[in-house]
C-alpha cells in the first residue's frame, strides 16, 4: 500500500469518485454526482458528451441480483458472461474480460475476475448505491484496459457527508428459484458536524438453482455422453450453491474545504462452479482504501486522491483438495485535479498508478507468476460555443509485465519482461438543436497493452475446458471508434438513439488451433491460441421512456422501450467473433402512486445465428417479469414491502454470451419477496 502511495506523487486518474451532496453542518466538496468524468454535476443527458448511464434508486433496487453482471444485464448495450449464478461479469457492446474495467468508487476491484469466467467479481450488489456505465470512446480515459467500457460501482464506504445522528437502511429478501436468502445492513453516524462513520455488512446463501428441464442441450445429451455413473441434470443445475459474506468499516473527517477518510472491507465467498460438479471455489479479499479531497486551491478548483490496496486469494478445490490458487496483491492510486477555465476550456487532469503481483499456483496453473505495473497521465477538456460543445481527451500510459521463473513448470520457461507505451485520444462534439434535443459525435483512437494472460498463458484452463497458449510477441491492440447519437429530454419524454463502429488492428482473440493437449487428469483438451487479428464491432442502441402523469388520479405511468444490437467480425478470416450478444428488446410499464408501485417488463432476446466456427446457435427467449412494492411509514422509519416474479412463464433460456450456455441455462421462474427499512 505504501509503495503505491509514494508512487502516486508522480502518477494518474481516470474516474473521479465524488458526490456533490449538501451538508447543513459542514460544506462538502463541490464535486460531481456523475463521477466518471470528474466534471460538474450532470444528470441531464444533454449536458454529457460521452455516453454515460447512471442506475440508482428504485430502478437499481429492482435490478439487484446475485452478481454484478446479472444486475446490469438488461441495460442498453450491457449483457452478462453468466458463469452460473455466482460468477458473472458485465459485457459492454460485445466486449468483456480485460477490455472492460470494473471499478469500486473509482479504482479497480483488484480481483481476478477478468482472468477467467468462473472468477466472481468481489462486489456484493446489495451494498451498491449507484452504478455508472461508460460506453464507447470516453472509456479510454479510465485505463488502457478500458478499451470497451467502464462500470463504476458507487458505495458510501468513505463518507463525504456529515449528517449528525444515526441513519441507516436494512434489506432482506428470499428467492424461490434457489431457496436463497440475503440480508444487508448499512449504518451511518455523524458527530460534531465534522466526523462521519460508516458500516455495512451482508450475508447471502443459496442452494442449487432450478430450471425448467434438462441442464444440457439436446445436442450435448446426444453427442457427449456423461461419465459412467453420472446422471443427466434435470430441474436443477448441480453445484450452483453459494455462501457469501461481505462487510466494511469507514470513517471521514469533513472540513470547510475538504475531507479525508479511510475504509476497510472484507469479502468472503464459497461457491460451486457449474462447469464441474466436484469443484468449489473459496474466495476472499481484504481491501483498504484511503481518500481525501480539497477545493478552493486557486487555479485548481478541486483535487481528489484515492488509494486502494487489495490482498486477494482464490482457491479452486476439487474433492476437498486445492488444485489451483490464484492471488492478486497490489495497489491502485489516483490523483485528479479540476482546473479553472483556460480560455474557453475547463476540465480535469491527473495521474494514476496500478501495481500488482498476480500468481496462479498448483497442478492446474496455466499462468506463471507476474509483476504488473502501469503508470499513466490523462487530460479531459470541454468548452461551450453557443449551441456547440466540443471536447477532447488524451491518455499516455507505460505498461510493463514481468513473468517469474517457474522451474517446477517447464511450460513457462525463463522469466521475461514485456513493456508497452499505449497512447489514446478522443474528441467529441455536441450540437444542441434546442433546449430538449441534441446530436452528439464522439471519435476515439485507443491502444491497449496485452495482459499477463495473453502474453504468458501456457496450460490447462479447467474452468473453460481448454488449453490456453499465450503469445509473447503480441503487440499493442489498436482501435478507432466513431459513435453518433441523438438525445431527447423533454418534460415527459427522455431517450436516445445511436450507432457506433469500432475497428481493431491486432485485436487479441482466443482461437482454436484444431489440436489437443492433455489435462493433469489425462483428459484431452482443445488447444486455443491468443493471436492478433483485424476486427470490427458495430451496432445500434435505442432507449426511450415516456411518462403519462395523472392517467389515474394520484398515479404516474412510465412506459419504456429499449433495443440494442451488436455485430462483430474477424476481418482476416471473414468470420464472426464468438459469444456476441444477440439483438434484444425490452418493453416496460411502471405505475407509481403514493401507496404502491407496480411494474411489468417483457424482455426479449432474439435467436443468435451469426456464430463463429465451433460455436452453436442459441434460440430466442422471452422473459416476463412483474413486481410490486408498498411503503409503510412508522415513526421515523420507512418500511417497504416488495415482491417480484422473474421469468413468469418458466421458460427454458440460454445466454449466448456464456461459455456454459450448453450446460447451464438461465434460472427458471423466481418469486422474490423482501422487506426494506430506512431510518
Amino acid at each position: 500500500m505504501f509503495k503505491s502511495l509514494m508512487l502516486t506523487c508522480i502518477l494518474l486518474p481516470g474516474l473521479a469518485q465524488a458526490q456533490e451532496v449538501p451538508s447543513s453542518s459542514s460544506p462538502s466538496l463541490n464535486l460531481p454526482e456523475i463521477t466518471v468524468l470528474g466534471e460538474q454535476s450532470k444528470s441531464n443527458p444533454l449536458d454529457f458528451i460521452p455516453t454515460v448511464t447512471e442506475i440508482s434508486g428504485d430502478k437499481l433496487e429492482r435490478r439487484k441480483a446475485s452478481t454484478l453482471g446479472e444486475t446490469l444485464s438488461h441495460e442498453v448495450g450491457v449483457s452478462s458472461s453468466f458463469f452460473g449464478p455466482n460468477a458473472s461479469r458485465p459485457i459492454i457492446r460485445g466486449q468483456d474480460g480485460e477490455r472492460i474495467r470494473v471499478l469500486s468508487n473509482g479504482t479497480g476491484v483488484l480481483d481476478a475476475s477478468a482472468a477467467s469466467e468462473d472468477h466472481a467479481v468481489v462486489i456484493e450488489p446489495m451494498s451498491v448505491e449507484r452504478v455508472e456505465i461508460v460506453r464507447g470512446p470516453a472509456a479510454l480515459l479510465y485505463g488502457n484496459s478500458a478499451i470497451g467500457g467502464v462500470v463504476n460501482v458507487i458505495t458510501n464506504r468513505i463518507p463525504e457527508l456529515v449528517q449528525d445522528g444515526l441513519h441507516g437502511n436494512f434489506d432482506s429478501r428470499y428467492s424461490s428459484v434457489d431457496d436463497g436468502g440475503v440480508g444487508a445492513l448499512g449504518v451511518d453516524y455523524g458527530a460534531l458536524g465534522k466526523w462521519a462513520f460508516h458500516f455495512d455488512g451482508s450475508s447471502r446463501s443459496s442452494s442449487d438453482y432450478k430450471i425448467p428441464g434438462y441442464a444440457r442441450t439436446a445436442d450435448q445429451r446426444a453427442n457427449n455422453p456423461l461419465p459412467v455413473g453420472e446422471e443427466e441434470a434435470k430441474d436443477t443445475v448441480p453445484n450452483s450453491a453459494n455462501r457469501t459474506y461481505n462487510g466494511s468499516l469507514g470513517t471521514s473527517y469533513v472540513f470547510n474545504d475538504g475531507f479525508a477518510g479511510a475504509s476497510y472491507s472484507k469479502y468472503d465467498s464459497n461457491y460451486g462452479t457449474v462447469a464441474e460438479r466436484d469443484v468449489k471455489i473459496q474466495m476472499r479479499q481484504d481491501r483498504f482504501d484511503v481518500a481525501f479531497g480539497l477545493k478552493n486551491l486557486g487555479f485548481i478548483e478541486s483535487l481528489r486522491f484515492k488509494n486502494s490496496y487489495s490482498d486477494y486469494q482464490h482457491k479452486e478445490i476439487e474433492n476437498g483438495q486445492t488444485g489451483t490458487t490464484f492471488t492478486n496483491r497490489g495497489d491502485e492510486a489516483r490523483l485528479e485535479m479540476k482546473h479553472r477555465k483556460v480560455g474557453d476550456f475547463s476540465g480535469i487532469f491527473g495521474l494514476q498508478a496500478n501495481v500488482f503481483d498476480f500468481q496462479a499456483l498448483g497442478d492446474e496453473a496455466f499462468l506463471p507468476p507476474t509483476n504488473n505495473q502501469n503508470y499513466a497521465g490523462f487530460l479531459y477538456e470541454e468548452a461551450q460555443y453557443g449551441a456547440w460543445k466540443p471536447s477532447f481527451g488524451l491518455r499516455l500510459d507505460t505498461s510493463q509485465v514481468t513473468s517469474d521463473d517457474v522451474f517446477s513448470n517447464p511450460n513457462f520457461g525463463a522469466g521475461e519482461t514485456k513493456a508497452f507505451a499505449p497512447v489514446s485520444a478522443s474528441a467529441g462534439i455536441m450540437y444542441s438543436i434546442n433546449d430538449i434535443q441534441a446530436v452528439v459525435l464522439n471519435l476515439a483512437y485507443a491502444e491497449r497493452a496485452p495482459n499477463y494472460q495473453e502474453l504468458f498463458a501456457n496450460g490447462p484452463h479447467m474452468a473453460t475446458g481448454i488449453f490456453e497458449v499465450g503469445d509473447k510477441s503480441l503487440q499493442k491492440e489498436k482501435s478507432e471508434s466513431v459513435e453518433l447519437s441523438y438525445r431527447h429530454k423533454g418534460q415527459n419524454t427522455q431517450g436516445s438513439a445511436g450507432v457506433y463502429v469500432q475497428n481493431f488492428q491486432d485485436y487479441i482473440s482466443l482461437a482454436p488451433t484444431g489440436t489437443t493437449a492433455t489435462s493433469p487428469d489425462g483428459d484431452p483438451l482443445d488447444v486455443y491460441d491468443y493471436k492478433a487479428v483485424n476486427a470490427r464491432f458495430y451496432g445500434a442502441e435505442f432507449d426511450v421512456n415516456h411518462q403519462l402523469p395523472n392517467l389515474v388520479a394520484g398515479g404516474v405511468l412510465d412506459i419504456g422501450f429499449k433495443l440494442d444490437l451488436v455485430k462483430a467480425r474477424n476481418l482476416d478470416k471473414d468470420q464472426n467473433i464468438p459469444r456476441i450478444t444477440p439483438m434484444r428488446e425490452t418493453v416496460s410499464a411502471t405505475y407509481k402512486t403514493n401507496s404502491y408501485t407496480a411494474d411489468v417488463e417483457i424482455q426479449r432476446s432474439e435467436r443468435q445465428g451469426d456464430t463463429a466456427p465451433n460455436e452453436t446457435p442459441t434460440d430466442a427467449y422471452t422473459f416476463v417479469n412483474f413486481g410490486v412494492s408498498a411503503p409503510i411509514q412508522w415513526d421515523v422509519t420507512t418500511f417497504t414491502v416488495y415482491g417480484r416474479v422473474t421469468n413468469l412463464f418458466d421458460e427454458l433460456a440460454r445466454n449466448h454470451d456464456s461459455v456454459l450456455k450448453d450446460i447451464a441455462p438461465l434460472p427458471g421462474r423466481n418469486v422474490i419477496i423482501g422487506l426494506q427499512a430506512a431510518f
